[in-house]
């Protein structure tokens, strides 16, 4: 089996050994910050559309293992998104457009021939055997963490057996979430890290776990976000209103904070108790800026209005002495940490090795390919 067709990033990490264990929900609320640039569809379409740039681009661009591998324009400039999102399409010279498309090239290549190896190993490609993998890398989630990723699912209307069987559906995923458990089998699963490794880590990389103090001239919060899309809809506003009216009521009632922004708030802070951390003036949109600032430590808003919705913001103390995160409280997610990095070198050595048994052979080249004579008319 051949793979044609560019994947996501979360299968560049996949080859590499390093995707990790379970994907989080999806994050539908916004945070209360200023939205980052979006590439316009004109930035793309005007790549597309400047053949000119593309004329180093030939139709198969690289072979691997008896098959070929193409590569579309569009492919290349997804790779660009990041250059596109800082300078625009007319920026980006033909030599980055050539680089792009040789690293889209040696992607595909590569997953081609690891895809072939688990072929050849045994493995089938389908939307059980995705399935099963997706259920047994969450069920490896610890619970804590999983019951967050439902609770937040349930709030976007749906749940992980929904969610699965929507992702699994995809052949591209099919392959990426199989491959990444055919890998783990071969590499991932032989990894051990021993708590002493996990101590050593911690002893030398202790400023890794250690919180520093916030600036004094900052303010820190949490907050309980409900949205409102669309504010020319008067029920929509209304139906926000009253819901972020009943969960002041609740805090006023006795109920928790935390445990409130955990199960109402759209932002997905609220999956860590609703706070936001400290923050300095001009890092939030004006008018929740406004009111944190203007709280008292401990003290909660009434509802506040943004273009994000309505919350409720409580201003939090300020961390004021720098403090280490003690050992016990960190060496799990030290342990994960250094055995995703090893899984991570394993799989590259072992990526390597298939590609060493079966080189990729590059046909991008610095010339631009020759345009093909059009046929002469018959006498």
């Amino acid at each position: 089996m051949l793979v044609k067709t560019l994947s996501t990033a979360a299968a560049v990490t996949m080859i590499a050994g390093i995707m990790t264990t379970a994907q989080a929900a999806d994050k539908k609320a916004p945070a209360p910050t200023a939205a980052p640039k979006k590439v316009s569809a004109i930035d793309v379409s005007s790549m597309l559309a400047n053949d000119a740039r593309f004329n180093f681009l030939p139709q198969v661009v690289a072979e691997a293992d008896g098959g070929k591998v193409k590569v579309t324009k569009l492919q290349v400039v997804q790779l660009l998104l990041p250059q596109l999102m800082r300078m625009g399409s007319k920026q980006i010279p033909e030599a980055q457009l050539k680089m792009a498309a040789k690293s889209a090239a040696e992607y595909l290549a590569t997953q081609a021939l690891i895809s072939n190896a688990a072929v050849k190993d045994g493995v089938k490609f389908n939307e059980e055997a995705a399935a099963k993998v997706m259920n047994e890398m969450f069920m490896k989630v610890p619970a804590e963490q999983r019951k967050l990723i439902e609770e937040q699912m349930k709030k976007n209307g749906t749940d992980i057996k929904k969610y699965i069987a929507s992702q699994v559906k995809n052949k591209k995923m099919q392959e990426q979430i199989i491959l990444k458990s055919w890998l783990d089998s071969k590499v991932g699963d032989k990894i051990a890290v021993s708590d002493g490794d996990v101590k050593k880590y911690y002893e030398t990389n202790k400023a890794q776990f250690t919180t520093k103090a916030d600036p004094k001239d900052a303010v820190r919060a949490s907050h309980i976000l409900v949205t409102v899309k669309d504010w020319k809809n008067e029920k929509e506003v209304a139906d926000a209103k009253k819901k972020i009216d009943d969960i002041s009521a609740k805090l006023k009632a006795g109920a928790k904070f935390e445990d409130l922004a955990k199960k109402y708030s759209a932002c997905p802070s609220g999956r860590s108790g609703g706070s936001l951390g400290a923050f300095q003036k001009g890092n939030m949109v004006p008018e929740f800026e406004t009111a944190a600032f203007g709280l008292k430590t401990g003290e909660v808003s009434g509802a506040v209005k943004t273009q994000y919705g309505y919350h409720l913001i409580r201003r939090d103390a300020l961390v004021t002495k720098d403090k280490v995160i003690p050992f016990d409280e960190i060496k799990d997610g030290i342990k994960l940490r250094l055995k995703q990095q090893k899984e991570g070198a394993a799989a590259q050595a072992f990526v390597k090795s298939i590609v060493d048994k079966h080189p990729i052979k590059m046909l991008i080249t610095d010339k631009a390919p020759e345009a093909k004579k059009a046929p002469e008319a018959k006498k």
